[in-house]
């Protein structure tokens, strides 16, 4: 059972204790696990409504916010516990703002993801089944196709669409000499992706 739904079950609505930043740092990093446990419970019930109201309104829904905090709660939890947090800002404001980043690039991923399925809204990918071809499915299938690919076109492919690079990021991770380079070798990969799927169909 995840931490959201396990606070769901305990109830949300209950009023909790109201600690400062201080001591919430001081009660994660207490041997104490019973009170560890309460100061997260505390901070969970505390940020979680601001974060859903967030990421609700940008595109997500109830079980994308308790997926994005989650997460976050527990980085933050072993950051204080093996002392590697240093905050310049409160907990809400810390928590906030990770939780902000991590939805922005998951957003930036899923529209990556579509911009591939378009772009290649088109291309003929050879299947067994006769049913048409969901998206998830088209871009495992395009990935297997992308395996065919020369290493450089491979991996510009590979960081656009799947490790959320921007085509600037790109031209400074290979080496190319800027972002209009790494743009049009883009466009010539993709051409020859086309041609490889159009190949396996033949």
């Amino acid at each position: 059972m995840t931490l959201y739904y396990k606070l769901m079950n305990l109830g949300m609505t209950e009023k909790k204790n109201e600690y400062s930043d201080q001591e919430v740092l001081e009660h994660l990093q207490s041997e104490n696990k019973i009170l560890a446990d309460k100061v997260l419970e505390n901070v969970y019930v505390k940020n979680f409504p601001i974060i859903q109201n967030f990421i609700k309104k940008n595109s997500g829904d109830e079980e994308d916010a308790a997926d994005v905090f989650q997460n976050t709660i527990l980085a933050f939890y072993k950051k204080v516990r093996l002392g590697n947090l240093t905050l310049n800002c409160s907990v809400q404001t810390y928590l906030y703002s990770i939780c902000r980043n991590l939805w922005l690039d998951e957003l930036r991923a899923r529209k990556k993801k579509q911009t591939l399925v378009a772009e290649l809204k088109y291309v003929e990918v050879e299947v067994e089944s006769s049913q048409e071809v969901d998206p998830e499915s088209r871009i495992a299938l395009l990935a297997k196709l992308m395996s065919q690919l020369g290493a450089d076109c491979k991996k510009i492919l590979g960081l656009f669409y799947f490790d959320k690079m921007r085509m600037k990021e790109i031209a400074v991770e290979m080496g190319f000499a800027n972002e209009k380079v790494a743009k049009n070798i883009k466009g010539r990969c993709m051409k020859k992706l086309k041609t490889l799927a159009g190949e396996a169909n033949a």
